[in-house]
């Protein structure tokens, strides 16, 4: 009897052995059959990001040209008043700065 019950319990652990065996290469089948898509997956992720990337930049690149333009035309607008002022104003302006700095910091007249 005792016989009887070691090789019961013999032939339960030669059939978990198998079972647990079992499960293991079913595991290693399922993690093989994985890895194409997990790949798949990567390689999408990767261009999706790459298009985003490369999306962001054209537009950092479009905000970047029309600020370009827009400080462009602002120099341009005052390049344009700086010349319409007449030599004459603009000589008055300048000598009245210099007087004004003369006659603040102790320095002696500016010449004339």
């Amino acid at each position: 009897m005792v016989q009887n019950i070691i090789k019961e319990v013999k032939d339960i652990e030669a059939e978990a052995d198998r079972i647990l065996s079992d499960a293991r290469d079913e595991a290693s089948e399922i993690e093989d059959s994985l890895e194409p898509e997990l790949e798949s997956f990567r390689t999408e992720r990767h261009q999706k990001l790459a298009e985003n990337i490369d999306s962001l930049k054209q537009q950092l690149n479009e905000q970047t040209e029309q600020r370009l333009q827009e400080l462009d035309v602002s120099a341009n607008d005052r390049m344009e008043n700086l010349q319409t002022i007449d030599s004459e104003s603009l000589e008055k302006a300048v000598k009245m700065v210099v007087d004004r700095v003369c006659s603040e910091g102790g320095m002696a007249e500016s010449p004339s």
